[in-house]
């Protein structure tokens, strides 16, 4: 249930994020992910500065704080309007669906204020910093009651520092818009108010005003005119282009889900996931078992908690890259785009095959190099499986990241439990340990990790196939782009 729960909150505030600041995805959902991968990290130093022993009332604290930033996100995460979902769909005219479609453009060129995005990664920045210093200091050092709650205090007060993003400081920038830009925000609020009144007076009262479209926007809603519909691809699945809307964008499939499972891209990526997570989820849920069976001797507390914060700063780092890297994707020059964002996808895997042949071969002392290798990779993964929906697919965004997310299932049980689980409980019970003993053979985890070294190289091929193929895409609609541009001179 606890899974489920922060799978949906991921889902909720990750798809929000990605609608509402498409032009500036990879910084803005890099950072998002980054709070998220920090979170391991804030949380331990929390409980062990400030809670102590007390583990019962940590879980309270938590579940008190979870349900607050719920209740209050639950009110103030809004979707764009130009997202047309089956709530909003409800008693509106087509008439008036057109009208909030079409301020899709004004959010696809909408930036997000550079230094309000900056200060965000400033405090990302002093917060590793300050966990890479803590941890070994907390683990190795013996640290007064009074400095514990001091660093407790610390972390809490640099987490709150996230809220300097949104002071209303004009040098931050947002608060005095472009005049081409502010009227996506204020239009959205006239078109709501519009429906309503639509809605109390009927159809035949809608006169909403449409605001113009561009021509070559693709819209591939039911009030889409025929000029605007998408092309067909030869597979059967339609296709939308953005190489003529102006926006460095790369060409993006479109259709519907249902369309786009008849591609094999889709289930390509999906498979791919599910064999990127093999390395990760048995590394981090076993991290103890691997550790003690490797070394053999017992991983102390300390290790323990060290494990714990390079876990938090290398996944913070990997997704921080990741979302570095479609930045980069995104602007390169539109008469020279060299490099496409699925470039990133066989680099999760590839580590983590990396990671395991490591986990095979250095000696057990020197295991927490992998362990980085799995935390980093794990936080690219992060940000990848948030970016490559909406950087690849025109719609339908939330339905590819929830299944996305759901591959992860596939791995904790049927690699962890079932390969993992099994395997180990076997080598621990024919090797003669007892119930109460650890395995302290590197052969009771060996053979889990050949297997699931064997399984991320599989996904790296599987991924490397999706980049190749859309690279294939990207290729073919941009001579197409051209080929017309040049009939339009003509």
């Amino acid at each position: 249930m606890m899974n489920t729960c922060a799978g949906l909150i991921d889902v909720a505030y990750i798809v929000t994020l990605a609608e509402v600041f498409p032009r500036n995805l990879g910084p803005v959902i890099a950072l998002a992910k980054v709070l998220t991968g920090l979170g391991s990290s804030v949380l331990a130093s929390v409980s062990v500065n400030l809670f102590g022993d007390n583990i019962s009332g940590f879980i309270y604290a938590i579940m008190a704080f979870s349900v607050v930033v719920c209740v209050a996100s639950a009110f103030v995460v809004v979707l764009p309007p130009y997202l047309i979902n089956g709530w909003r769909r409800r008693g509106k005219s087509e008439e008036q669906l057109a009208a909030l479609r079409a301020l899709a453009p004004a959010y696809r060129r909408k930036f997000v204020p550079v230094r309000r995005l900056g200060v965000g990664y400033v405090v990302v920045a002093l917060l590793l910093v300050f966990f890479t210093v803590q941890a070994p200091v907390v683990s190795y050092t013996k640290v007064s009651s009074g400095a514990s709650i001091a660093l407790g205090v610390i972390t809490i007060a640099l987490v709150l520092c996230f809220f300097l993003m949104l002071l209303p400081v004009r040098w931050l920038g947002g608060m005095d818009d472009d005049a081409e830009e502010e009227p996506g925000r204020a239009d959205a609020e006239e078109e709501e108010e519009a429906a309503g009144r639509g809605n109390r007076e009927g159809p035949e009262h809608a006169d909403t005003e449409l605001p113009d479209i561009p021509k070559n926007w693709p819209d591939n809603g039911p009030a889409a005119s025929p000029d605007n519909e998408p092309d067909n691809g030869p597979d059967g699945a339609a296709i939308v282009s953005d190489v003529d809307s102006g926006i460095p964008q790369d060409p993006r499939y479109g259709g519907s889900f249902w369309d786009n499972l008849k591609r094999l891209d889709i289930w390509l990526i999906f498979i791919a996931f599910i064999c990127q997570c093999v390395i990760g989820n048995i590394v981090i849920y076993n991290a103890s078992t691997i550790s003690v069976a490797l070394t053999g001797h017992k991983r102390s507390q300390q290790t323990s908690a060290l494990y714990t914060a390079f876990l938090g700063v290398s996944s913070s780092v990997g997704r921080i890259a990741m979302g570095m890297f479609e930045a980069f994707v995104q602007h390169q020059p539109a008469d020279n785009r060299r490099f496409l964002v699925t470039l990133a996808l066989p680099l999760s895997p590839f580590l983590a095959a990396v990671a395991g042949v490591l986990l095979l071969t250095i000696p057990g002392e020197a295991i927490l190099l992998p362990y980085i290798i799995v935390y980093f990779e794990e936080g690219v993964f992060a940000s990848v499986g948030a970016l490559i929906f909406p950087s690849l697919f025109d719609n339908d965004h939330g339905v590819y990241y929830n299944i996305g997310c759901m591959t992860t299932v596939f791995g904790v049980v049927g690699f962890n439990r079932f390969l993992f689980g099994y395997v180990v409980d076997a080598k621990h019970a024919s090797l003669g340990f007892g119930p109460d003993e650890e395995c302290t053979v590197a052969e009771c985890v060996r053979l889990p990790i050949i297997v699931s070294t064997c399984v991320e190289a599989l996904g790296a091929v599987l991924a490397l196939i999706v980049h190749i193929r859309y690279s294939r895409f990207v290729r073919q609609r941009r001579r197409e782009a051209e080929e017309m541009k040049g009939h339009g001179a003509a």
